[in-house]
């Protein structure tokens, strides 16, 4: 059960060093949310219903960490590691104070204020670390009424946190093999991208959707890695793309898929809410449908 102590009597230090080979530990909740629909992506986003202003919930699963773990969450909430809702400054000091969560080495959080060009954003965010890698927890809502009134399913939903390892994949049938390896290769489809503004001093959040190439590699053993351009690797040969770093570093993008029935399932980002795609099973040169968009697949060299 998550456990935030009313009093602490001295800030620890938490260090940790980066095992490269270990895998990361799997974020583990009830994804059921009071108040809250959605849960998909990197980060897992959700907004909750029906609130005007908004409020919203960023789950970003674990990702390597090194160095001081407290020291750097109450010096910078570490800033770097929520990409999507960075707060432009701070309207008071946080408060911050120790948390337990089962299964973690370390959890802390901060509840504050951001001053975003004159309009106070209410947070309460929250850091874990495991296994040398840490997870964070973001909370926010415009207002300090539309924060207090969906605040209590987020403490809910914190209740049930823990932390665990991912479970093993299931060995596919004989059937789901053949399958697979009839279906291996790069997918190519043009999608929307939404890249950052460039400009320097832009508001957080700020950029403009843009059309480019997204892909989908499928292995000969039921795994898939997304993404965009062209997936990266060595000497620029896909048939040695290195599914199982991509999925330490990558997780949310890295995924299995299976032929289920008349369909062909991907599921993305292990133990964090994962999301699921699908497509119509193809035929000969068919392309995969995903999200209304069609992937072709790509002669191999």
């Amino acid at each position: 059960m998550w456990v935030a102590p009313q009093l602490f009597a001295s800030i620890l230090i938490f260090s940790s060093s980066l095992a490269v080979a270990q895998a990361l530990p799997a974020l583990k909740f009830d994804p059921t949310i009071p108040g809250f629909s959605g849960g998909s992506g990197e980060p897992s986003a959700w907004t909750a219903d029906n609130a005007y202003p908004g409020a919203t919930l960023l789950i970003y699963g674990f990702r390597p960490f090194s160095g001081d773990f407290a020291g750097r969450f109450r010096q910078t909430l570490l800033r770097d590691v929520v990409k999507d809702m960075q707060q432009s400054r701070l309207a008071a000091p946080p408060f911050i104070e120790a948390a337990q969560v089962p299964g973690a080495d370390a959890a802390l959080y901060a509840k504050f204020i951001e001053d975003y060009f004159g309009v106070p954003r209410y947070h309460l965010r929250v850091a874990i670390l495991a296994k040398g890698a840490v997870a964070i927890i973001d909370y926010s809502a415009q207002g300090e009424d539309s924060y207090q009134r969906h605040v209590n399913g987020v403490i809910e939903m914190l209740k049930t946190m823990s932390v665990g390892a991912e479970q093993p994949r299931k060995p596919l049938t004989a059937q789901q093999t053949a399958a697979a390896r009839s279906l291996a290769g790069l997918y190519l489809g043009s999608a929307l991208q939404f890249v950052p503004s460039p400009v320097l001093g832009a508001s957080p959040g700020s950029g403009s959707w843009m059309s480019g190439t997204r892909f989908y590699l499928l292995s000969l053993d039921g795994r898939v890695y997304r993404g965009y351009g062209l997936p990266k690797a060595p000497g620029g040969d896909i048939s040695r793309f290195d599914f199982e770093k991509a999925n330490l570093e990558d997780r949310y993008n890295s995924g299995v898929f299976a032929v289920e029935g008349a369909r062909v399932v991907l599921r993305f980002g292990g133990g964090l809410a994962p999301e699921e795609q699908s497509s119509r099973l193809p035929h000969a040169d068919e392309p995969l449908e995903i999200n209304g968009t069609s992937y072709k697949r790509q002669s191999l060299k």
